[in-house]
């Protein structure tokens, strides 16, 4: 896994759109760098956040966060879970009693969600299900006893220290112009 700054990756994009030239016989001066890289820093902004969202997990920072998460009663069955802010892509989830992962989390309004209103169709704990929206996540179903606890929280975080890491395989999919 590669671990670059942003200033470091600035240094890459440049490189790698043609930027900078390695080339040291000639004399080029500019007057735009900060406006090009304020630009080229929005470019790059937005190519990490589409990558933690659709590249292959295995190839991206993922932890499990479930110590950080904030976790209430839902209606209907269901536990609400608030995930950190750090969080871009849930890959599983596990309340205690559960005996198995929810790794699939279903839009709200989904044809699963509309399942969970009705008690025969519910999820249970050998198929619990994990539905997203926007206050983060209802799990179905809520563990007996009335202790909730996260037993695993596993997910695609951008990293804490606003660094840019990934696999060198996905170094592939800057661009080049």
């Amino acid at each position: 896994m590669m671990k670059l700054s942003e200033q470091e990756m600035l240094d890459l994009w440049k490189l790698r759109c043609g930027y900078v030239t390695p080339r040291r016989d000639c004399y080029l001066e500019r007057d735009d760098d900060v406006e090009l890289d304020t630009g080229l820093l929005h470019r790059i902004r937005a190519w990490y956040a589409d990558l933690l969202m659709n590249a292959p997990a295995d190839m991206l920072p993922v932890e499990d966060v479930a110590a950080d998460c904030n976790v209430g009663a839902g209606f209907d069955g269901a536990v609400l879970l608030r995930l950190p802010d750090r969080c871009v892509r849930v890959l599983a989830v596990r309340l205690n009693g559960w005996k198995r992962d929810a790794a699939v989390m279903h839009p709200a309004g989904s044809a699963a969600d509309l399942r969970q209103g009705v008690e025969w169709l519910r999820g249970t704990p050998d198929y619990p299900v994990a539905i997203a929206d926007s206050d983060g996540l209802r799990l179905y179903p809520a563990p007996d006893g009335g202790s909730v606890e996260v037993a695993k929280a596993l997910c695609v975080v951008r990293p804490a220290d606003g660094s840019y890491q990934f696999a060198e395989p996905l170094l592939g999919t800057l661009p080049q112009e």
